[in-house]
């Protein structure tokens, strides 16, 4: 077997190995998406990041299908508006009548954003943010997360056995194993946003003799 799965099938493959269990088949499957569910809540990294753009012409507009977080949200219009998230409560506070005007903020409110005030015209948006990792099954045989850092998969899937199976003496082990490599990998990401660009040095101060 290879070692570092990179399907759904091999992953699971690993885990029984891993686990030196045949008869957990059917539930391996189940492990995984719990894994990944934790996944999505912890793993915040430049891989995630996604664009979507749309045609805003009326006061909601649904989310998109694989949205987790949002980063910003513009009005593209020349210059672009940065419009500004407020809570469900103020949002209707503010825009309780039915005005309509050039939107200035919205709330996530049931998988939708709600505009305030309510567009007075057709507007294109940009929206900027976290996309779902995508879960594997039989249509998903892999993902981005899986080919890059099958580890994590791994440990994360393990963890959930564990725990199944109640062996409470391997949770630490795993759960380091995990915490570590996700930790690892959140710094990578965090480079990645800090140092694409050169240090540049300051003029030297009057004065200094260089």
């Amino acid at each position: 077997m290879a070692s570092d799965p990179q399907t759904w099938a091999e992953l699971q493959a690993s885990l029984a190995e891993w686990l030196n269990r045949s008869d957990l088949t059917a539930k391996i499957p189940e492990l995984i998406a719990f894994a990944e569910r934790r996944f999505n809540r912890i793993i915040i990294v430049p891989e995630r990041e996604a664009v979507a753009t749309a045609t805003l012409s009326g006061e909601r507009l649904a989310v998109p299908t694989d949205f987790w977080q949002l980063r910003s949200l513009y009005l593209d219009t020349d210059p672009r508006v940065a419009l500004q998230q407020v809570s469900p409560s103020v949002l209707r506070s503010e825009y309780a009548w039915q005005t309509t005007g050039k939107p200035q903020v919205f709330a996530i409110i049931d998988e939708q954003f709600v505009f305030g005030p309510a567009p007075d015209d057709t507007y294109a948006i940009e929206i900027d943010y976290y996309a779902t990792i995508p879960a594997l099954g039989a249509s998903q045989t892999t993902n981005w997360l899986l080919t890059k850092h099958p580890d994590i998969y791994l440990y994360g899937a393990l963890l959930q056995a564990e725990a199944y199976l109640m062996n409470d003496n391997r949770l630490g082990l795993w759960k380091g194993a995990m915490d570590e490599a996700v930790a690892e990998l959140l710094e990578s990401g965090r480079r990645k946003h800090t140092s694409a660009s050169p240090m540049r040095l300051r003029n030297p101060v009057a004065g200094w003799g260089i």
